[in-house]
């Protein structure tokens, strides 16, 4: 007999069971006839040759399960049996197992959802080949500060050892002209082998050539931009199309999804241009290949012993020492999100944890209300193994239909977290549940399904033990299964509600750390502001050191001008930057009467050029002095205004208005003012609640080459943002204009980081609330039910309800004070691991940790009032008859 022949009558015997069943039948009914037969030839009697065959011949069951046993794959058999009666139990009792099911998919989802986003940033690589290989080169001084590679470094890093290619970029911005409105784009000034160095190369057309460098006429689209402004034209290839007012040729387009050298940015550049490897640039990066039989560690050594460099600091005023930092892609893009999305995989962990104990716990109280039911099938001869095993294997049916909802519950999921973390996540393209994100659903679920289950597959799963009789006759009920394991059932209630502890105080640091980043009162008003914001640089009109500050200031009032005439306009300011969006100009310092310090570090501060209104527009309230004029500009003495902060820090307890104040501006060329006003403090990080030194300037006198504008609008107003739009391009129609923005949606940006993490908190929290509450209101209702009888004794005796009730009462108090003091012993040393996602918030605040005792005793006693009442109700006549 060939192998595929054995294989083949194995399965046939296993998978054509009532085929088999059938032929041992025919084969032993032939030869119960056949004995017959010959005992009748011998001269017996039929009746007596049939009752004697019958007797020697044995019992056929007994033969046909003999038989079942020794065939092959027998076990198969044995467990499809059993999987019919445990789907007969689950068809039983539909509501029991709808639960089980509900919140096995809530837990299992959860888990698998964020799964899914930790798997999709920190654990899938780049999507670039070999990305473990590349690595991003900068230099920083002592205090952190980034710095360029210049060309003469590029020169000596790209013929290092260990270093297989190097590529240069650097960053910027470009305006597009076409048929349509002018778009200012990001873009990537990279060198012709950059491409090369992230294996990498565009889709349509090809990347810049060595000669393309000097020239810069060459323009790489991102597919992005190619679709939404080109329609996907593919004879895009070739044509010449219009960048900062001259003539671009594009060669080619990138595949969608790539980001350029810098993977770890949410916006990818929209353009790459060609990168003159022999020009200076301040803000140049590098990207290196190192070899495959080469450590980075290695490379960042010889790199560091060829790239101490001695450079100009951010301010151009000294010089400082910068040394190397290599870093890999990988590293860069997702290092900083490890800690908080392990936090947070690990918070739905908890939930995990407790959903397996709700579960745990319902399937108790299934196993005790059966108690009577297993004990007849023991009786009956039931192993213990064949008991155990009906148990698991309910449990896994129902925890494996709660995987394959929860599965697609996070499909849900991990889109909720995409659009929830737009603003915060890298790589939002690989979140998604994808193969092995449903490989661990299914490891899962399996896990879940033994774990919970084991606990009542032992205590229910057989042993003819002494309970065995008072299961059988139902004596003995209150003393022994009610008793027997409720202190069980107990211990996983005082878990449920200790993790719930744990989750509940992690939920609220992250709520307060997110509440103080977003007080009511931040120095400025945000709503109904709207703002414009305009980039002048590298344009001809505005761009001329000697025209070109009268030209911005005039077209600055003609567009404020014209902005003011559109309906729903209240006012408009101008400011070089707005606030929360963390971007500003500082500025070396020099305030009159602070006595210099050599060995100290240089007095910075923020600088930002302001319309005279600036103040009134934002709400901004001036604490002495006064707000600029009309006559403060250009020709007229020069004057400025500095915060709270700054007034206290340089001139404590000193008047600080007609003090002088020296400050580099512009190409680094120090300019003196007059403060004239102190303004009160403002948020200029959204993620802090400290204020820095700020000093305030008219705009009239340093008119910027990029600015914003400011607008007050009626409440109420919508649509102003394209009529903003045509009023700048009737004074210019050439210039682009960025994205026109609420400034109340630039501050929830500016906060979107702690708002991701106390949403996927908060959510946890309100799901082990509800777990809570579930466990301890499901024990008591099951402890009520099951002590029915002894309640009625006691009521018949004499006991009063409000006694009754009292006493249930305690018994779900008591646990959940036991619950309540393990958490708060173990939140105590659990969440200092959230000190990386906390902001300005101690690990053990003292308050969250009280509102939390607070908010799980209310839970508890919502809990417990259902069994309570339920107990004090009970008719004791009714409850003795029915025992």
């Amino acid at each position: 007999m060939t192998l595929w022949a054995w294989i083949g009558r194995r399965a046939r015997l296993v998978f054509a069971r009532r085929n088999a069943e059938s032929q041992v039948d025919d084969e032993l009914r032939f030869h119960l006839e056949l004995e017959i037969a010959e005992r009748v030839r011998a001269g017996m009697a039929p009746d007596e040759a049939r009752r004697t065959a019958l007797r020697d011949f044995g019992r056929v069951e007994v033969i046909k399960d003999a038989w079942r046993d020794r065939r092959p794959l027998a076990w198969l058999d044995g467990l499809r049996r059993d999987v019919t009666f445990a789907w007969r139990g689950i068809r039983r009792s539909p509501g029991f197992s709808f639960s089980v099911v509900l919140v096995s998919a809530l837990g299992i989802g959860a888990t698998t959802a964020m799964f899914g986003v930790v798997n999709g940033v920190l654990l899938q690589p780049l999507p670039l080949p070999e990305a473990h290989r590349l690595y991003s080169l900068q230099l920083h001084d002592e205090s952190g500060n980034a710095y360029g590679v210049s060309a003469e470094s590029f020169r000596v890093v790209e013929t290092g050892p260990g270093i297989e290619r190097a590529g240069r970029y650097s960053v910027g911005s470009v305006v597009l002209t076409t048929a349509d409105e002018p778009e200012r784009l990001r873009t990537e000034l990279v060198t012709s082998d950059l491409f090369t160095v992230l294996g990498v190369q565009p889709a349509i057309g090809r990347g810049f050539t060595l000669a393309e460098e000097r020239s810069g006429a060459s323009i790489v689209l991102s597919h992005e931009l190619w679709m939404r402004r080109f329609a996907g034209d593919s004879g895009i290839v070739g044509r010449a199309i219009s960048i900062d007012g001259a003539s671009a040729v594009v060669v080619g387009v990138m595949p969608a999804g790539f980001t350029g050298a810098r993977p770890w940015l949410l916006a990818a550049p929209a353009v790459w241009m060609p990168l003159d490897r022999s020009r200076a640039s301040r803000a140049a990066g590098l990207v290196l290949r190192i070899r495959r039989d080469v450590r980075g560690e290695t490379v960042e050594a010889w790199l560091d012993g060829v790239l101490r460099l001695r450079m100009p600091n951010i301010t151009g005023t000294d010089s400082v020492n910068v040394r190397p930092d290599l870093d890999s892609l990988q590293e860069i893009t997702v290092g900083s999100l490890r800690k908080p999305l392990a936090v947070l995989f690990g918070s739905v962990c908890f939930v995990l944890l407790l959903v397996a104990v709700n579960v745990a716990t319902l399937l108790l109280a299934r196993g005790a209300a059966r108690d009577r039911e297993l004990a007849v099938r023991r009786a009956l001869g039931a192993s213990r193994w064949r008991q155990i095993r009906h148990v698991l294997l309910e449990s896994l049916m129902l925890t494996g239909a709660g995987g394959v909802l929860g599965a697609i519950l996070a499909v849900w999921g991990t889109a909720v977290v995409r659009a929830l973390g737009a603003d915060v996540l890298p790589r939002l393209s690989a979140i998604g549940v994808d193969w092995n994100v449903l490989v661990f659903a299914a490891l899962l679920a399996l896990g879940c399904g033994l774990g919970v289950g084991l606990v009542p597959a032992l205590v229910y799963g057989g042993g003819n033990g002494p309970g065995l009789l008072a299961s059988l006759s139902g004596a003995g009920r209150v003393e022994q299964r009610t008793t027997r394991w409720g202190g069980v059932r107990g211990a996983l209630v005082v878990t449920e509600i200790a993790l719930s502890f744990v989750l509940l105080v992690g939920a609220g640091l992250m709520l307060k750390g997110f509440l103080r980043l977003m007080p009511a009162d931040a120095g400025f008003e945000i709503d109904d502001r709207l703002t414009v914001p305009l980039r002048l640089t590298r344009h001809p009109t505005y761009d001329d050191s000697t025209l070109g500050p009268a030209r911005r200031l005039a077209f600055a009032d003609e567009v404020q001008r014209r902005m003011r005439s559109v309906p729903g306009v209240q006012d408009v300011a101008v400011t070089r930057f707005v606030p929360y969006v963390r971007e500003s100009a500082v500025s070396e310092v020099r305030p009159d009467g602070v006595p210099a310090d050599p060995t100290a570090r240089a007095l910075t501060a923020h600088h930002r050029a302001v319309s005279p209104n600036y103040f009134a527009v934002m709400g901004m309230t001036m604490r002495r002095g006064r707000e600029f004029r009309a006559d403060d500009r250009a020709g007229a003495p020069r004057v400025a205004i500095v915060n709270e902060t700054a007034a206290r820090r340089w001139w404590p307890e000193q008047e600080p208005i007609g003090r002088t104040i020296f400050f580099t501006e512009g190409a680094r060329a120090e300019a003196m003012a007059e403060i004239v006003g102190v303004v009160r403090d403002t948020r200029f990080d959204a993620l802090s609640t400290r204020s820095i030194p700020e000093l305030f300037v008219p705009f009239a006198q340093a008119p910027s080459r990029g600015f914003d504008f400011v607008v007050l609008a009626r409440p109420g107003r919508p649509g102003l943002a394209a009529d903003m739009r045509r009023a700048v391009w009737q004074v210019d129609p050439t210039l682009p204009i960025g994205e026109v923005e609420r400034l109340s949606d630039i501050a929830g940006e500016a906060v979107a980081t702690p708002r991701f993490y106390s949403t996927i908190m908060g959510v946890f929290a309100v799901i082990a609330i509800v777990l809570s509450a579930a466990g301890i209101h499901s024990v008591l209702a099951y402890t009520v039910a099951r002590r029915a009888r002894e309640i009625g004794i006691r009521m018949a005796l004499g006991a009063a309800r409000r006694g009754v009730m009292g006493l249930v009462l305690r018994q779900g108090m008591t646990l959940a004070a036991l619950g309540i003091a393990i958490g708060a012993l173990g939140a105590s040393m659990l969440t200092r691991i959230l000190q990386s996602v906390l902001f300005e918030v101690s690990p053990t605040d003292p308050w969250v940790f009280a509102l939390t005792v607070v908010v799980l005793a209310m839970v508890a006693v919502a809990a417990c009032v259902i069994p309570s009442m339920r107990a004090g109700r009970l008719d004791p006549l009714r409850a003795i008859k029915t025992e």
